[in-house]
């Protein structure tokens, strides 16, 4: 199986599953009894919590190879939006979903510019249930996801996530 068609369907049946994915092993059900697939990689929190300077935005803009111009955290993990979150901006991305799906978390210290030079749109924050704050563009909570690599896009259309277009 392409390295890109494992990753979607590990993050599917990361997000299928009823029981909370640990950090340790995704099982994946029809693998012909071959069991753990993959670790779910270890992410240093200095990729989910960002750090805004005059020099270093929260976001940027990237050019993602089959995808275009896309925005990222300032590491180049690509931009992701919840479907289900477009209809009333309320998180509904949590448990195993935000450890598939690592929200962009800011600190309470930072001052969220509600515009960024060169990006269309509004930036603000949203309270999770953790009462940690989340990056939002226009109302919409911001995510990464646990399997791309810098510059890669390989969630775009996966369990209702869509890469944010720039």
């Amino acid at each position: 199986m392409a390295p890109t068609a494992l990753r979607r369907a590990l993050a599917i049946a990361a997000i299928a599953v009823a029981v909370p994915v640990t950090a340790s092993v995704i099982t994946v059900a029809g693998t012909g009894g071959v069991g753990p697939v993959a670790s779910l990689p270890s992410v240093p929190a200095q990729l989910l919590a960002v750090r805004s300077t005059a020099h270093h935005p929260l976001v940027i803009k990237i050019t993602a190879s089959g995808v275009g111009r896309i925005l990222a955290t300032p590491h180049k993990l690509p931009l992701y939006t919840f479907t289900p979150e477009h209809k009333d901006h309320r998180i509904h991305c949590v448990g195993s979903c935000a450890t598939t799906w690592p929200p962009l978390v800011v600190s309470r210290s930072i001052k969220v510019p509600r515009h960024i030079a060169g990006i269309t749109g509004t930036f603000g924050t949203i309270k999770r249930p953790n009462r940690s704050l989340q990056l939002t563009l226009n109302k919409l909570p911001l995510y990464t996801f646990a399997f791309d690599s810098p510059g890669q896009v390989g969630g775009n259309g996966v369990a209702g996530f869509v890469v944010v277009r720039g």
